[in-house]
């Protein structure tokens, strides 16, 4: 088995592993790096592999953020998930620990990965912590209202029903007008938000 950093990964290859893992999501393909590149000329995309031959039996997607002649690291940056997607548990550890190895040069000033299925916590060298956190995925059914009083925790929902007293009004997007309207008010917003805000209207 050999593991190895790759800057250019075939997509085919990967959309045919893929295929294999049902929890696998948009953030492991090479589109979303692709997107993260195209859009910010600071980001830097890569893929750890691991290689058995010519065969993939596992990877992880990272990308670099250039600050100067440092660097921040995050294994599937803006996204929920980071986990490695391995054929075998071993394989995933091999892949993390790479990461870390990564995220300990003396140039990388930040790294994190985001573990949503890793099946156990890592085992963590010096200067590295673990923080778990709740995340929640958004169903696209229903209305609003049952999104706000079903599946919202608490804080949020008194966000939404603060946000609701202050005239702010939900409206379904229905067509492009609509969209080009949600997006003016998001760009008008978003760059007191700081961070890569405001994300293009288009790729």
């Amino acid at each position: 088995m050999k593991v190895s950093i790759e800057r250019q990964i075939e997509e085919a290859e990967v959309l045919r592993f893929l295929e294999g893992f049902p929890n696998a999501t948009f953030f492991h393909t090479p589109a979303w790096l692709h997107i993260l590149t195209n859009s910010y000329r600071r980001i830097a995309g890569g893929w750890i592999t691991a290689r058995n031959g010519s065969s993939l039996e596992g990877f992880m997607p990272f990308a670099e953020i250039g600050r100067g002649p440092f660097r921040t690291l995050w294994a599937l940056p803006f996204g929920t998930y980071g986990d490695p997607i391995a054929l075998d548990h071993r394989v995933e550890q091999e892949l993390l620990e790479t990461f870390m190895d990564m995220a300990s040069g003396r140039m990388c000033l930040e790294a994190a990965a985001y573990l949503f299925g890793t099946e156990s916590s890592p085992a963590l060298p010096a200067g590295f912590s673990l923080r778990r956190e709740e995340c929640r995925v958004i169903e696209l059914e229903g209305t609003f209202e049952h999104y706000r009083s079903k599946l919202l925790g608490h804080k949020r929902r008194q966000l939404c029903n603060r946000a609701a007293d202050e005239g702010v009004t939900v409206m379904p997007i229905e067509d492009p007008a609509g969209l080009r309207e949600f997006y003016r008010l998001y760009a008008a917003e978003s760059s007191a938000w700081g961070g890569v805000h405001p994300y293009p209207y288009s790729l």
